[in-house]
């Protein structure tokens, strides 16, 4: 029998039946590891609170012939307790896990983006109302530089600075997320009576775009932009995540139903 020791972030549990979860994990030697953890849905359960998603864990796992893993043991190192006070928060943070869920064998080995999805976690659960932009506002931000990273980790970033289409960069004033970046002006006839047009654009949105892509993963938080600017950033973000990954998550629906009834109820920026 493998024992494997590591440390893990919980992305998704399942209950099994009576006692018994599917843990699914994400570690930085292993990737996406799905375990069985018997006994673990009693809160008596010595594992109980290391084994909750959204937990970063140091586990020990067990893996039989045949590649099935069972959880010997875990410890918790952060369970991002306060994250779990604030729907809003866990609504983006689950997105997160589900992507990560996806990309997690792209990112085996990758320490770097293993730490910044431990990074955008504790900003998830640490953003609140004090400063110039509302908490709303904050996570959004804090979504948009996720998703154009993890494109990155995958290794399709999108092209800004030249047309996708006749390689200039003048006048890119359009982004295709079909066509996985920007568009000038003098090419945008071409899609002309396309279900999916590009975004317009301006040149400050595909700089962000650069820096976010370019920045360093502990750095790249560090900037501030406009709510109208944010906006146009996250529509581009999401829709080439989506369109990268042809995969529209359960998770991402309900974020978007939450956040438009916070703006119907007008709560959005309490």
């Amino acid at each position: 029998m493998e024992t494997i020791q590591t440390k893990a972030l919980v992305l998704k549990t399942c209950n099994m039946n009576d006692n018994d979860k599917l843990i699914t994990f994400f570690s930085v030697g292993y990737g996406r590891i799905t375990a069985i953890a018997k006994g673990v849905r009693s809160h008596k359960h010595k594992d109980f609170s290391a084994l909750q998603q959204f937990c970063y864990s140091d586990v020990v796992l067990n893996c039989k012939q045949g590649g099935l893993y069972t959880v010997a043991s875990a410890q918790v190192i952060n369970n991002f307790f306060n994250l779990r006070n604030d729907v809003t928060k866990v609504a983006f943070a689950s997105y997160y896990m589900d992507v990560v869920a996806d990309v997690a064998q792209d990112a085996t080995g990758d320490e770097d983006y293993f730490s910044f999805v431990l990074n955008t976690l504790y900003l998830t659960e640490n953003a609140d109302n004090k400063g110039q932009d509302d908490i709303t506002s904050k996570l959004k931000k804090l979504k948009m530089i996720f998703e154009i990273k993890t494109v990155c980790l995958m290794g399709v970033m999108p092209t800004v600075a030249r047309c996708v289409c006749c390689g200039k960069d003048k006048k890119l004033d359009y982004f295709s997320s079909v066509d996985s970046g920007a568009v000038c002006a003098d090419c945008i006839g071409r899609y002309s009576g396309s279900a999916k047009l590009p975004y317009s654009v301006n040149e400050t949105v595909l700089k962000v775009i650069n820096y976010v892509m370019s920045s360093d993963n502990r750095k790249v938080f560090n900037f501030s932009v406009t709510e109208e600017l944010l906006n146009v950033l996250c529509t581009i973000s999401e829709n080439y995540l989506i369109s990268q990954t042809d995969t529209f998550y359960k998770s991402l629906s309900f974020l978007h139903k939450l956040l438009v009834g916070m703006k119907e109820n007008g709560s959005e920026n309490s």
